[in-house]
C-alpha cells in the first residue's frame, strides 16, 4: 500500500525556493474513489489522494517533480551508481543555476510517507562534493532516529534503534554516501520497512538513459516468467479490450549466442534490450486463424500502452507509488484515461495505489474526473519554478470542471509562446 504523503525540494533544477508538492486530501467526500483514508496508530486519520497530475508549458518544472523522487531513490538503493560517486567522489549535482545565491549552494529534498501507521520524514542535503545533512524522524512521535552533520558525525535513537549500537557506520560515515543506504543490509524492522516503500515506487522520468524498449523488455520478461500469473492476465485483457484489434499477446524467449569476447556489461545490455520478442496476435479479416505481429511493428500507441499498461498494473497490483513523466505520450486521449481511472475505483486499486504525471492532455479536467486537489500546475517567475494546485484559487469548489478554465488560460501553467519571425530565403532555384 502507498502512502506518500509529500515531497519537498529546493534548489533542484528550476526550483529555486523550496517546494512542496502533496498527496494530502482536502476534507471533501467527493469522487470518493479518487482518495483513501489511513487510520494512524494513535487513532488520527489522514486522507490521501490517489492520484495527481500536473499541467505546464514545457520547461516549466513539471518533469523535475518525478525526477526529484527518482534521484531520491537512486541515491537510497542504486548501489552501482552510488559506488561510482564514492569512486569519482563527487555526487551529481544540478542547483538552480540562474541565481549568484543558489548556483553553488546545496540541494535540498525531502519526503515524508507512511510506515506502519506512523507518519516519518526523510531529508538530506547535498553539493557536488558530498551530503552536508540527513535525518531521519518520526514525526507522529516527534522522535529523530538519526541525523547527520556535514562533517559526517552520525547522531542516533538509541531505543529505537538499539542494535546499532556495535555499527561503527554510526560514529563517521563517508560524505558520498547517505546513511539510510549504508543500512540497506541492517536488519532493523523499522529501517527495513521505511527502505522497503522507497523501493516500492516505480518512477519513471523522461530521461536519456530510458528507452521505451527497455521498458517492453521488462514487461515481456515478467509476463513470461510467470504467464499464469494476475499481471499477465490482466495486461492481455486491458490490451484486447482497448480497441486495438488484438486479441492475444505471446512471448518468446530469443536464444542468444553472445560471442565470448564480449565484454560481461556489454552482453548483459545486450540481453536486456534483445531477450524476448513479443508477438500481438491478431485476427484475419476472412477467417477465425490469427496472425502474429512482433511488436516491432505495431504502432507507437500500442507499444506505448503495452509498457505504460504494465507499469500502472504492476503499481495496482503491488499498491505503489507510480510517478510516470509524459504517460500519455502516443496514447490516444481515451485510453490515457481509462489508465488513470483504474487508480479510483476501489476494485481495480484495493491496495491504495497511488498515480503521479505529467502532461499537457486537458482531456483529464472533463467530467469530474480528477478534483480540484489532485490537479496541480507548474510554471515559471524570473526563471525559477513554482507549483500550486487548482483548490489555492479562491472561490473554487472540489468538483469545478477545469478544463474550459485551462483551455482559456485561466488557470496559468500554458506557454506564452511569440510569434515565430522566420525570414527564410527563397530557393530561386527553377522547378
Amino acid at each position: 500500500m502507498s502512502n506518500i504523503i509529500s515531497l519537498t525540494v529546493e534548489n533542484f533544477r528550476s526550483y529555486k525556493d523550496e517546494t512542496t508538492f502533496s498527496f494530502e486530501a482536502i476534507e471533501s467526500d467527493e469522487c470518493n474513489g479518487n482518495y483513501h483514508d489511513v487510520v494512524l496508530a494513535n487513532g488520527e486519520n489522514i486522507r490521501l489522494l490517489n492520484s495527481a497530475v500536473f499541467y505546464g508549458a514545457n520547461a516549466a518544472g513539471k518533469s523535475t517533480i518525478i525526477f526529484a523522487l527518482y534521484r531520491i531513490q537512486e541515491f537510497v538503493l542504486d548501489v552501482e551508481k552510488n559506488i561510482k560517486n564514492i569512486q569519482n567522489k563527487e555526487l551529481p549535482y544540478f542547483p538552480h543555476l540562474l541565481s549568484e545565491s543558489t548556483k553553488n549552494a546545496p540541494i535540498k529534498m525531502g519526503l515524508d510517507f507512511i510506515v506502519n501507521k506512523e507518519i516519518y520524514s526523510y531529508a538530506f542535503s547535498y553539493n557536488k562534493n558530498g551530503f552536508i545533512t540527513e535525518k531521519l524522524k518520526n514525526k507522529s512521535r516527534d522522535i529523530t532516529l538519526f541525523s547527520r552533520d556535514g562533517e559526517g558525525n552520525v547522531k542516533y535513537d538509541n531505543n529505537l534503534l538499539p542494535e546499532f549500537n556495535s555499527v561503527k557506520i554510526f560514529t563517521k560515515i563517508i560524505k558520498y554516501q547517505l546513511v539510510l543506504s549504508r543500512l540497506v543490509t541492517e536488519e532493523n524492522v523499522i529501517i527495513q520497512s521505511i527502505i522497503s516503500e522507497i523501493a516500492s515506487m516505480i518512477i519513471l522520468p523522461f530521461v536519456e538513459n530510458r528507452s521505451l524498449w527497455g521498458d517492453v523488455q521488462k514487461t515481456a520478461e515478467h509476463i513470461w516468467k510467470a504467464p499464469e500469473s494476475q499481471f499477465s492476465r490482466l495486461i492481455e485483457e486491458l490490451i484486447v479490450s482497448s480497441d486495438t484489434q488484438i486479441k492475444d499477446i505471446k512471448i518468446v524467449k530469443n536464444k542468444l549466442h553472445l560471442p565470448s569476447s564480449w565484454p560481461t556489461e556489454v552482453k548483459s545490455k545486450f540481453r536486456d534490450s534483445y531477450g524476448y520478442e513479443v508477438k500481438m496476435l491478431h485476427k484475419m479479416s476472412d477467417s477465425d486463424n490469427l496472425v502474429e505481429f512482433n511488436l516491432s511493428v505495431e504502432s507507437a500507441g500500442t507499444k506505448t500502452l503495452f509498457s505504460a499498461a504494465a507499469q500502472v498494473l504492476l503499481a495496482l497490483e503491488k499498491g505503489s507509488l507510480l510517478a510516470y513523466d509524459e504517460m500519455n505520450i502516443a496514447l490516444h486521449p481515451k485510453l490515457f484515461r481509462r489508465l488513470v481511472e483504474l487508480f479510483h475505483n476501489e476494485v481495480t486499486n484495493p491496495n491504495h495505489a497511488q498515480l503521479l504525471i505529467t502532461t499537457h492532455d486537458a482531456t483529464l479536467l472533463e467530467d469530474n474526473l480528477m478534483r480540484a486537489d489532485q490537479i496541480w500546475f507548474a510554471e515559471k517567475e524570473n526563471g525559477a519554478s513554482k507549483i500550486y494546485s487548482a483548490i489555492d484559487f479562491n472561490g473554487v469548489s472540489i468538483d469545478q470542471p477545469f478544463e474550459g478554465w485551462y483551455r482559456a488560460g485561466r488557470l496559468g501553467a500554458r506557454p506564452n509562446i511569440l510569434p515565430f519571425k522566420l525570414n527564410i530565403e527563397r530557393n530561386n532555384k527553377e522547378d
